[in-house]
């Protein structure tokens, strides 16, 4: 093709290329190479006519090699399409395959799970006692794996049970006991809500039981295994026991609740999953509370978030909350507000306690005074206040231990400059958090307006911030189809998206653009920005039911 001078049949070649690309590109609401979609064509043609769900490399390679396609071309291919989800490639863990089927994976878990609940309902006989008490402890080996039950879970040469194991680990699913056996937390056995009691610690006046708040309707599944799985194999905590007539047994191992021993401390949190959030109990009897109950908070919201990443989780990010006060019988929790100095209830958005008491305020760090003037701007000086109180892009996978570690840094910071202060504070006030982005934004989209939205329900700029607060678990794909779901031009969309240096960016210029009713916006309001988290090509049944319930919308 002539590209420079083309003819006539330069054109009609270019239209039949464009035609031919806009067939493979399907349902892909991003930017692809045409060679990237000339090689999926061709290897999901390839693996449908030879039946597989898994095509090694060398396949690969051949396939790319007619399409003279080089070697960093395919492997930037497999990185793109296994970040779309569109195959499975995890080089650091089975380097010669590809699932071209990325559930194929998730049959195989499945398979296992379900044969773990007909082990412990006494479905399976023959087995020896040793290798039934194994599969009701969600204990998994290699060897349990080659039996006849699991044959068509695995392909010979390509993804055998050891290569399963390796993978489940990567996307933490089991967790390493010894060299040979893994434990599986969804193979255990459930524990009803309403015998969760007795595995809970006494209460303690010292430390408030945390809660992990998700922002959804329902906590996706498998979020709970995967975070007790992280919390073991990524920071190394082990099952806690307790003797029981004469006998060591875990303390508490169940599928929705868990007891773990920190790997270096004489400290045990209590896990338990709850409808919409995670509950963590833990012993008081330690003396630094201030600094390890931080720390187990920052290895809960990086742990939470490693599981969400590792299946691709969307509205998976938690907060830290505690049990809301306001009505006793129904457990609910309560956020902490911008400045980490107030409970906000997740039920009526009201302020319903007031400060934190010293119990939960050791889960933020040391219980202090409002910083003064001079360790202010000592503060300031030593370390730029953007480089705390700015949030992480959320297109990292890591973006929440980055906020956490942040956190802590600050924390640390503070906790310096008041013990080499030689006053004393009374221990139950507390410090003020630094500057937040929601304060930065406020000033430059509207310096008078309230954040508070009319009653019609119509919104404008000065939401902006309490808008995109709400939409942080969106990707770069979903804000691209948010856009164009609220009526603003492609065009336009695609440029923000261009120009923009973060997700948070582009996220805020998108919102910005719809609060300005610019292009082919019609409606700006809740209900409108429900109805559009629902539409079919973003799915976001879970904000959209969070924003409803939040803010009264009846869609």
């Amino acid at each position: 093709v002539n590209a420079k001078n083309p003819d006539e049949n330069d054109d009609k070649c270019f239209d039949l290329i464009h035609e031919k690309v806009a067939d493979l590109s399907g349902a892909l609401d991003v930017d692809t190479p045409i060679a990237f979609l000339v090689l999926l064509n061709d290897v999901n043609k390839y693996a449908e006519e030879q039946r597989k769900k898994v095509v090694s490399m060398e396949e690969f390679q051949a396939i790319a090699g007619r399409l003279k396609m080089e070697r960093q071309i395919l492997e930037a291919a497999l990185v793109f399409f296994n970040k779309m989800s569109v195959w499975m490639y995890v080089p650091s863990v089975l380097p010669g395959a590809v699932f071209v089927d990325p559930q194929m994976p998730l049959d195989s878990i499945n398979r296992i799970v379900q044969y773990s609940f007909r082990v412990g309902g006494g479905a399976i006989s023959g087995l020896a006692a040793s290798e039934c008490r194994l599969w009701k402890e969600g204990v998994v080996s290699s060897e349990m794996l080659k039996g006849e039950e699991f044959r068509g879970c695995f392909v010979r040469g390509l993804f055998e049970a050891g290569d399963a194991l390796k993978l489940f680990e990567k996307l933490y699913i089991v967790a390493p006991l010894n060299e040979r056996e893994f434990i599986m937390p969804a193979m255990l056995q459930t524990v009803a809500e309403k015998d969760m009691e007795r595995y809970v610690p006494a209460p303690s006046e010292h430390v408030s039981p945390l809660f992990l708040h998700f922002h959804m309707s329902r906590i996706a599944k498998g979020v709970f295994c995967s975070t007790h799985t992280c919390m073991r194999s990524k920071y190394g905590w082990t099952t806690a026991y307790t003797m029981v007539k004469s006998k060591i047994v875990p303390a508490c191992l169940f599928r929705n609740a868990v007891r773990l021993q920190h790997p270096t401390k004489a400290v045990e949190i209590t896990l338990l999953h709850a409808l919409k959030h995670f509950e963590v109990h833990l012993d008081a009897s330690q003396p630094d509370l201030p600094i390890i109950c931080p720390e187990i908070r920052d290895m809960l919201m990086d742990a939470v978030d490693s599981a969400a990443s590792a299946f691709r989780f969307k509205n998976s990010r938690a907060s830290v909350a505690f049990q809301c006060p306001c009505s006793p019988d129904d457990v609910h929790t309560a956020t902490l507000n911008d400045a980490h100095s107030n409970l906000i209830c997740t039920l009526t958005g009201k302020n319903n306690r007031g400060g934190l008491t010293p119990a939960q305020g050791v889960w933020l760090g040391p219980q202090t005074a409002p910083v003064a003037e001079s360790a202010t701007t000592s503060l300031s000086t030593s370390e730029p206040v953007s480089s705390l109180t700015d949030p992480p892009s959320l297109s990292s996978p890591s973006s929440r231990m980055a906020e956490t570690s942040r956190l802590r840094r600050w924390t640390q910071k503070v906790r310096s400059l008041f013990s080499s202060s030689s006053s004393t504070t009374p221990s139950h006030q507390h410090l003020s958090a630094p500057p937040s982005r929601m304060d930065a934004l406020r000033k430059e989209s509207s310096s008078t307006a309230e954040c508070s939205s009319p009653q019609d329900g119509s919104l404008g700029e000065e939401d902006l911030v309490e808008i995109t607060d709400q939409l942080m678990d969106l990707d770069q794909s979903d804000i691209y189809n948010l856009g164009l779901v609220l009526g603003l031009a492609h065009r336009r969309v695609v440029d923000l998206r261009q120009n923009s240096g973060s997700n948070l960016a582009f996220l805020d210029a998108v919102v910005l653009h719809w609060l300005q009713r610019d292009d082919h916006v019609k409606e700006v309001s809740w209900a409108a920005l429900v109805k559009a988290l629902r539409h079919q090509r973003l799915g976001h049944t879970g904000i959209a039911t969070s924003i409803a319930e939040k803010y009264g919308t009846q869609l």
